[in-house]
């Protein structure tokens, strides 16, 4: 299980790491965490468009035998047109992602479902005008359309399931990358001053990367506990860096914390919460 604002801050670690070591603008390494995240999102409906072009395969095979040589014919051209409307629908998954990851301006997720239904009925509306025009038999159009409305019903169950828990973890992704960029110098004035011997540019750049997005959440976000921006940290150096990074980052972000006033407690973020139903893969 992982927390949303966990999986945020792996992403944007992953594209300041890109900004600072690889050189990328800024807009083409958060497109790439981003992409993560819509990757998660659009993967099960290619699949499930996968798996409706084996099952109409199917149907074709088993009516064959029960149906004159045009109605063969017939049956077999409505049950592609169903499995290349299905992949067609997939195909545009990835634009209904594309307004929520992240939100556009007064875009809300419930809003893109409602989109995708309606784009659903659409389609299999469009199956059942075709049926009726090659005069398929209504007993065998309805095996077809049935079973359509039962794939595109699957993906949007699962872009209901799945998109509340994306949005947040998108949003957060944005504003810290965005944060630590336009405030690195202040950041790296702030950490090196407490570093001493150790210059921001003498450090791993990931130990650097993480130290400047923590010390955002702490100096910016009043919002997270400074307990669990430095715990997070601490993860985060540990699982990407070493054991002697999260010493070293813990200390260096306990001694921000004392600057600014304010004792680092909590390690739980009320206002986190699990994603364990997205699988994403993260920096590896």
């Amino acid at each position: 299980m992982i927390s949303s604002r966990r999986l945020a801050r792996e992403l944007a670690l992953r594209a300041l790491y890109q900004v600072d070591v690889g050189k990328q603008p800024l807009s083409e390494a958060l497109e790439g965490s981003l992409s993560r995240i819509r990757v998660a999102l659009t993967d099960p409906a290619i699949q499930q468009a996968i798996e409706f072009d084996r099952e109409t395969k199917l149907l074709i095979r088993d009516h064959a035998p029960r149906a004159s040589v045009p109605g063969a014919r017939q049956f077999r051209r409505l049950a592609r047109s169903a499995s290349q409307e299905m992949s067609r629908f997939s195909d545009s998954i990835s634009e209904y992602v594309q307004e929520v990851i992240p939100p556009l301006p007064g875009m809300a997720w419930e809003t893109t479902i409602v989109r995708v239904e309606s784009a659903v009925q659409i389609h299999l509306d469009g199956l059942l005008r075709l049926a009726r025009r090659l005069e398929v038999a209504e007993s065998s159009y309805k095996t077809v359309i049935e079973r359509a409305r039962v794939s595109f019903g699957i993906v949007i169950d699962i872009l209901t399931k799945l998109l509340p828990f994306a949005v947040g973890p998108a949003e957060y992704l944005v504003a810290c990358t965005e944060g630590v960029v336009s405030n690195r110098d202040e950041l790296d004035c702030r950490l090196g001053a407490i570093a001493r011997d150790w210059t921001m540019d003498r450090l791993s750049a990931v130990d650097r990367n993480i130290l400047r997005l923590a010390a955002f959440e702490i100096l910016y976000l009043p919002s997270v506990p400074i307990g669990v921006s430095i715990d997070q940290a601490v993860k985060l150096a540990k699982k990407y860096s070493s054991p002697e990074s999260g010493k070293f980052v813990n200390g260096i972000l306990g001694a921000l914390a004392d600057e600014v006033g304010e004792k680092p407690q909590a390690s739980q973020d009320p206002l986190d919460d699990a994603v364990e139903a997205l699988d994403i893969s993260l920096l590896e």
